[in-house]
């Protein structure tokens, strides 16, 4: 049975991703594919909402929202990139 103080966190982290994915492709149509981490900070992006996607050979994380990635090029700048489906 279905109960909201369960599984409250989970809503919680859907709302959150949802948000991202709104903030991500706001900058993809705005073409700013560089940003720092306090600028996201400041749309509102939540970074324990995201889902681990793939770390390359170098170490560089990637995390997929949507049709759209964030890649971590440095503790404090992302890299917006397209994935095509389930691309990578």
């Amino acid at each position: 049975m279905y109960r909201k103080d369960k599984y409250s966190w989970e809503v919680k982290m859907l709302k959150a991703r949802n948000k991202n994915i709104q903030i991500l492709e706001y900058l993809w149509k705005k073409k700013i594919f560089t940003i720092q981490e306090e600028d996201l900070k400041k749309f509102g992006f939540d970074f324990m909402a995201g889902y681990m996607y793939k770390i390359n050979e170098k170490g560089t994380m990637l995390f997929r929202y949507g049709n759209i990635g964030l890649q971590l090029l440095s503790a404090t700048e992302a890299k917006l990139v397209e994935l095509k489906n389930d691309e990578l």
